[in-house]
């Protein structure tokens, strides 16, 4: 298998999972507050999603072209995910007030943080094991 089509396999396996993952946070965070989601709307919430996959794909695509780097990427990537959504999360925590508007912020983080950001980092270890050995 050539290493563009390993990319476009993990690619296409990367935006699967990914949007399986975020249809079951969407089902897990709606039905405890008695919404439902219909396809409608979570074609809408995925479209963002597909968007930073993409951009996965393409700093992986960058990487791989320079040499076989795959895996020390996966390394620092996952991390800074994870350190971004831990920190935006606390600080939407935090953000918490009483009051009209008091918790537009929190709201925000925690979509943000839950239906993309934790998604998209299961495109990291998709893309390194699909790409480790291109």
């Amino acid at each position: 298998m050539t290493r563009w089509a390993r990319l476009a396999a993990a690619f296409v396996l990367s935006l699967v999972a990914c949007g399986a993952a975020q249809y079951t946070v969407m089902v897990a965070l709606g039905e405890g507050q008695g919404r439902r989601y219909s396809v409608e709307a979570f074609i809408e919430v995925f479209t963002p999603l597909a968007v930073a996959v993409v951009a996965v794909t393409a700093v992986f695509a960058l990487v791989i072209r320079c040499g076989p780097y795959a895996g020390r990427l996966a390394l620092v990537l996952l991390p800074v995910m994870a350190a971004a959504g831990t920190a935006l999360y606390i600080t939407g925590i935090n953000s918490r007030s009483p009051g009209v508007g008091g918790n537009v912020f929190y709201a925000v983080a925690t979509v943000v943080v839950f239906y993309y950001l934790s998604p998209c980092a299961l495109a990291i270890p998709i893309h390194w094991l699909m790409l480790r050995r291109a």
